[in-house]
């Protein structure tokens, strides 16, 4: 007997396993992680806000399936599941902070970009269903704030200083450059900021600039009809602040 319609997945830094208990068209919602603020005395440059993505599809009973929320990160450690790292360098009075994780649903138990084990590669992308991209890091350059580029969207938003939000496709030179993480800039000269995790990640600022969000992903949960309901896809930008979130929702036979 079908009880529960509605499973929330809450944050817990890694992925939560979820196995279909009827057929039917369910609903998956995500929200990606915020990025991290920098700051310095009473100073605060805000990560930008996780995106939000929502779609439907058909699916089996006994199914498996794998939700991973991203994480938003303090100072300049990495958001979970894909954020960049941020670095400072108070001598030249530049402070970065770290990328918030992108929130994804798939069919295999990996998580996205430098926090997962094993993948997935760009190679095996097809696992992933949806993506809500995370926010990029905030930074500080010599006394002004620069609040990181909002996650989400087919396009995440921009940082400061020329950081491009990740798209649906690879700017890179070559496909899967920026796949599933945030960008980040390792150095011990130069403060950064941390790029969003996303389908595609956002690049990092420099030199105490803001990083850039990551792109939402709905893809593997495309807009169709069924007994003449349209189901929608939908991915935006800028709505989260914190940790990821995840619902997985039964709404009809199928």
């Amino acid at each position: 007997m079908w009880v529960t319609t509605e499973y929330d997945f809450p944050y817990t830094g890694s992925y939560v396993q979820f196995t279909i208990p009827q057929d039917g068209i369910y609903e998956f919602e995500v929200w990606g992680g915020s990025g991290g603020s920098a700051k310095v005395d009473s100073l605060v440059a805000e990560g930008g806000l996780g995106g939000h993505s929502k779609g439907y599809k058909k699916m089996k009973k006994d199914e498996v399936i794998y939700v991973y929320n991203g994480g938003s990160p303090k100072g300049t450690l990495s958001g979970a599941n894909g954020g960049g790292n941020g670095y400072n360098y108070a001598s030249s009075k530049q402070y970065g902070a770290g990328g918030g994780g992108s929130t994804h649903v798939a069919t295999k138990p990996y998580g996205l970009g430098t926090n997962s084990s094993s993948g997935p590669s760009y190679a095996n992308r097809s696992s992933i269903l949806i993506v809500a991209g995370g926010g990029g890091g905030g930074g500080i350059d010599n006394g002004t704030a620069h609040k990181g580029g909002d996650g989400g969207g087919e396009r995440g938003g921009n940082g400061s200083g020329g950081a491009l939000g990740g798209r649906q496709i690879s700017t890179g030179s070559s496909p899967s450059e920026n796949f599933g993480m945030g960008d980040y800039y390792s150095s011990s000269s130069a403060a950064s900021s941390g790029g969003g995790g996303g389908w595609f990640g956002g690049n990092y600022g420099q030199y105490g600039q803001s990083g850039a969000g990551g792109s939402g992903y709905v893809d593997g949960v495309a807009p169709f009809t069924h007994n003449g309901k349209y189901y929608p896809a939908e991915t935006e930008a800028g709505v989260n602040e914190g940790h990821g979130r995840a619902f997985i929702r039964y709404v009809e036979c199928a």
